[in-house]
């Protein structure tokens, strides 16, 4: 919240699950486990003249974060085989970002206007991680194990800039806008290795590896659009007649030198587990978009034609260079109908087409992992996915009443899929395939409901839910199957206001998940978990606030050995001074001491169970001092975390 206003409100906030978070594309903490984050930096914006705006930041952003993480997987062969694995392991990271930004919005006139963004980033961190794994059979004999260990630093350089330029011609809304993207990043990396994996069963095999990898990569890429908007009756119809280039050229050199016992040093080049590839990636996609915008009705749709070629040049080992031409056609359309300021509806279609990645096209056979040989298809061909949307909403966002709902399907025909077998020893070998027939959806729907109870007292009902599932084609020691997996997600939750007194807000959610197979030997599975939540406020006496915020979470379907469920409850105290300008608070996170983050995932070939650190009970006091205000009406935007 403190960064957020540093920014005066920061247009686009994204969290994940790993806890870091971005503000506007300026990325803050990151790394699993525990973060430890530091940030410090600086906004200057300016005018010069009458037409030039010019904008810039410099920000620095570090992290430190440990985790361990501990992993049992039951896994399930076509002829309903079991094989098992358990797997722990331990990382420590600490990361710098050095980001700087600038923008410049020059007007040459009323119609003309030109902005520059330029931005310079720098990366340094150093990542340490430890891993052992134990593989054992349907009678629990070990078949294989492993222990590796790493050390890996890393280096990165990256530099951005974006030029626009916009030329408006008559009063009808013509316009000619050209936009130019160049992007240099540079990354060096070097990796300390050692590792020894045992292979016991039909064909033992002991493999030692004490290892340096010098590793750079260079990405220097160009795109560049045009689009011409040709008014066709005034501000209604319009037509606008675009063309885009993206050049993309990756170096990847990756040196892999194993340790001589007679020098001491890292001295023996490794040709095996050494790389040295130049990819390019070019698209050429001229289209065509036709708008229709009148009063409270707008729809538009689009076509365009993708050219695209790949090229992989294999430095060491010629034979492996590959070079394949794409062609496909991309569509898009939508359309959006408001009826009042708070009911509109919205729908839209659109077709996408996304070619393999580098390392599932190149022929080239990747043994970094003895247990895993992963070798790419030159045959593959890219997947082109159609998409659906469709919403409605009816709802008051000022008062957080009213009613959405929102759907979307997927289908995508050529998909990219790993293709893996499997050894008597459980050793994989792995490769990629085109499959058809995946498809995946989602909808969710809500409504909530304001009631007053009195002058005071108001009563505010919220129920809904969502759901996801869908179809998907893999592959199980090359036999092919298909899963379908549903999911659904019901929600009820209360509001009990109560001016200047107190707020209580119990909310509850279970989710039930089911998914199914077309291969006789696999057994559908159905997933159940609840999540109880209760929200409170108390604003008496005077000047004194105490929030709490307690959470019950419950997953029957974990492992034995796994935390089923947990309570989580945090709660602050806070007490306002200095003529309430000032707030001095007391904060325990997870009181009880129970925060767990334990989880089952399924597919067809596998059942998991894994858990790893978190975050548990601290005790934070805090002072806040408002010495001044901002805005021109003296106003500050709050932003609030539920």
């Amino acid at each position: 919240g403190e960064i957020h206003k540093m920014f005066g409100g920061g247009r686009n906030v994204y969290f994940n699950s790993g806890g870091s978070f971005s503000i506007d594309g300026r990325s803050f903490g990151g790394g699993e486990g525990i973060t430890r984050s530091r940030n410090i930096g600086a906004n200057y914006a300016d005018v010069y003249g009458e037409k030039v705006d010019v904008t810039s930041d410099f920000f620095y952003a570090g992290s430190n974060s440990d985790n361990e993480s501990v992993t049992s997987r039951e896994n399930i062969l076509p002829d309903n085989t079991r094989y098992f694995s358990n797997s722990s392991s331990r990382s420590s990271s600490n990361n710098d970002n050095y980001n700087m930004n600038v923008a410049f919005d020059v007007e040459i006139d009323s119609t003309f206007l030109i902005n520059v963004k330029p931005a310079f980033s720098r990366l340094k961190g150093n990542t340490k991680y430890s891993s052992e794994e134990n593989t054992f059979d349907e009678l629990n004999a070990l078949t294989n194990q492993s222990t590796s260990s790493t050390n890996v630093n890393t280096e990165g350089k990256n530099f951005r800039n974006t030029i626009d330029v916009t030329k408006r011609f008559g009063s009808k809304g013509a316009f000619l806008r050209w936009s130019l993207t160049n992007e240099i990043n540079e990354t060096e990396t070097e990796d300390f290795l050692n590792s020894r994996i045992d292979i016991f069963g039909t064909t033992p095999e002991t493999i030692i590896r004490d290892q340096f990898t010098d590793s750079k990569r260079d990405l220097n890429s160009l795109s560049t659009n045009l689009t011409y908007r040709i008014p066709l009756n005034k501000d209604v119809w319009s037509l606008d007649l675009k063309y885009a280039l993206r050049s993309e050229r990756r170096d990847n050199v990756e040196s892999t030198f194993d340790f001589d016992t007679a020098s001491q040093s890292y001295s023996l080049f490794n040709s095996d587990l050494s790389t040295d590839f130049l990819y390019k990636n070019i698209r050429n996609t001229p289209e065509v978009k036709l708008r229709y915008r009148k009063d409270k009705f707008s729809i538009s749709t689009s076509a365009g034609y993708v050219f695209r070629t790949l090229e992989n040049e294999d430095r060491l080992r010629p034979q492996l260079s590959l070079k394949r031409d794409f062609e496909a056609v991309e569509l898009g359309s939508n359309f959006n109908i408001r009826f009042n300021p708070k009911m509109s509806i919205y729908s839209g279609y659109s077709l996408s087409n996304t070619p393999p990645q580098l390392e599932q096209l190149q022929p080239f056979s990747d043994v970094s992992d003895p247990l895993n040989t992963v070798t790419g298809n030159p045959n593959l061909e890219p997947a082109n996915s159609h998409a659906v949307y469709f919403g409605f909403n009816n709802y008051d966002f000022q008062k957080g009443t009213g009613i959405y709902a929102y759907a979307n399907i997927n289908v995508t025909n050529n998909q990219v899929v790993a293709k893996t077998t499997i050894d008597a020893d459980f050793v994989r070998n792995t490769t990629y395939a085109n499959v058809n027939g995946n498809y995946n959806y989602n909808y969710s729907v809500g409504y909530n409901k304001s009631v007053k109870i009195d002058s005071l007292r108001t009563l505010k009902i919220g129920f809904g839910g969502w759901s996801n599932g869908g179809r998907t084609i893999n592959f199980n020691n090359e036999v092919q199957y298909a899963s379908k997996t549903t999911s659904i997600t019901p929600n009820v939750s209360l509001t009990l206001n109560w001016k200047k007194v107190l707020e209580f807000r119990p909310s509850y959610e279970v989710s039930f998940s089911r998914t199914t197979f077309d291969l006789s030997d696999f057994s559908n599975q159905n997933f159940a978990s609840h999540n109880f939540r209760i929200r409170t406020a108390t604003f008496f006496p005077k000047k004194l606030e105490w929030r709490n915020d307690i959470r019950y979470n419950y997953n029957p379907n974990v492992a034995d050995g796994f935390q089923k469920d947990s309570w989580f409850w945090n709660t602050t105290l806070s007490y306002t001074i200095l003529k309430e300008a000032g707030t001095i608070s007391v904060k325990v996170y997870d009181l009880l001491n129970q925060n767990t983050n334990a989880s089952r995932s399924a597919t067809a070939a596998y059942i998991q169970d894994s858990q790893s650190t978190v975050l548990q009970r601290y005790v934070m006091f805090g002072f806040s001092w408002k010495f001044n205000t901002l805005g021109s009406k003296g106003e500050t935007n709050e932003f609030r975390f539920n």
